[in-house]
């Protein structure tokens, strides 16, 4: 085994206790497809509850949403639920996810809502073809 941590699995727990880079540190840069490099305008996961908002506001720019449709639709799983998971868990972490619930109850925002939870779902469907039934992403 390698000394470093490079190939330990990194779970939600464990990457809300670590030292996380925060946004401001990381730089912001867009996507330059000519010289072969993956640059990103937003910086993933989403390590706040604020981070999310923002991140929700700017999806109604075509780039933003394309650059993010493009980091998110070949993330697979062996289920829906699985490959839903997998999309969620690269979009945030569990710090970020605190102040989200599906129908917004108890002062928490409404992610059913949200264009970002669109976005997991045609991917799900993009992963699972005609298999993806619309009443079971609901």
């Amino acid at each position: 085994m390698r000394s470093n941590d490079s190939r330990k699995a990194i779970t939600l727990s464990n990457l809300s206790k670590s030292n996380v880079a925060s946004p401001s540190i990381i730089p912001s840069c867009s996507c330059n497809a000519d010289s072969g490099e993956n640059s990103w305008t937003l910086a993933l996961p989403s390590v706040s509850t604020g981070e999310v908002l923002v991140t929700e506001s700017s999806l109604v720019q075509e780039d933003i949403y394309a650059e993010l449709w493009d980091r998110i639709k070949n993330i697979g799983g062996s289920s829906y639920g699985d490959c839903a998971r997998r999309i969620l868990r690269k979009l945030m972490n569990d710090e970020a996810v605190i102040g989200f619930n599906w129908k917004g109850q108890q002062g928490k925002h409404a992610l059913s809502s949200f264009v970002l939870m669109d976005i997991v779902k045609k991917s799900v469907q993009n992963q699972f073809g005609k298999k993806c039934n619309e009443n079971l992403l609901r």
